[in-house]
């Protein structure tokens, strides 16, 4: 699986992108990261074995802002391109400012869908923040459906809301933008599937919040199976990992 930009919570991206929210979730959702130090990194290096000067040559990677205190030198054998080499360099310095965190779960035999890269939407019951609860019922109303939630839905922050649904397969619907009825039902325009009220398969999960904070979007890392659960590890996706990846090395 590449590592590339990807059609962040798009409903035409949905089918692409599982569900995890504490309901199917074995241990809940941690996220960890490192503290400020006068050790961080605020600029890269890149070693290159140039093809023009058939020597090796250097190439400094500084996003806006980066002083260059605090250098990592990185050697790549094989990059002949100056671009290339900046480019990998941006990247690498892209990941050190945005992907420090690490999202940490487990969560049943789910989690098996999920491999390497795998793109995902990840939910905690964190208040004001992607709150998830079971699907309880859809009702078609004048100018689209009603939604019924399994809990109380918190629209304290204020704003748009939207709301996703995962599908049988835990694959997400949505995100839709959603209109308040009341505590426990909001009003979404359509679905683009069918939810199954059949009780002996598993209620659909909503994940809901303010619009641009209704989930974590994941990159999985790592899915170890083991006693009928998955260990799951992640990374944020932040798009602006990517924004040298076209760019033209300076000087």
């Amino acid at each position: 699986v590449r590592d590339e930009p990807r059609a962040v919570f798009e409903r035409e991206y949905g089918p692409k992108t599982q569900t995890y929210s504490p309901q199917n979730m074995t241990t809940a959702l941690k996220i960890s990261g490192p503290l400020p130090s006068i050790n961080d990194y605020d600029a890269v290096d890149v070693e290159f074995y140039s093809s023009k000067s058939w020597a090796w040559e250097t190439v400094e990677c500084r996003w806006p802002g980066d002083l260059g205190l605090k250098v990592e030198k990185v050697k790549l054998p094989g990059v002949t391109d100056r671009d290339r080499a900046y480019r990998w360099g941006m990247r690498r310095r892209g990941h050190q400012l945005f992907r420090s965190d690490t999202y940490t779960w487990a969560t049943t035999l789910a989690g098996r869908n999920s491999g390497y890269l795998s793109f995902c939407a990840v939910a905690s019951d964190t208040p004001g923040l992607c709150q998830s609860a079971l699907l309880f019922g859809v009702e078609s109303v004048i100018g689209g459906l009603v939604l019924e939630s399994s809990e109380p839905l918190d629209w304290t922050a204020g704003g748009a809301h939207k709301i996703g649904i995962s599908r049988l397969d835990g694959t997400l619907s949505g995100p839709y933008p959603a209109t308040q009825i009341d505590e426990f039902r909001v009003r979404v325009d359509d679905l683009d599937f069918v939810p199954s009220n059949d009780p002996a398969l598993n209620s659909p999960r909503l994940l809901f919040g303010p619009a641009d904070k209704w989930a974590y979007p994941v990159l999985v890392t790592s899915a170890d199976p083991s006693g009928g659960n998955v260990s799951m590890k992640g990374m944020p996706y932040d798009a602006r990992v990517y924004t040298y990846d076209h760019a033209t090395a300076p000087g």
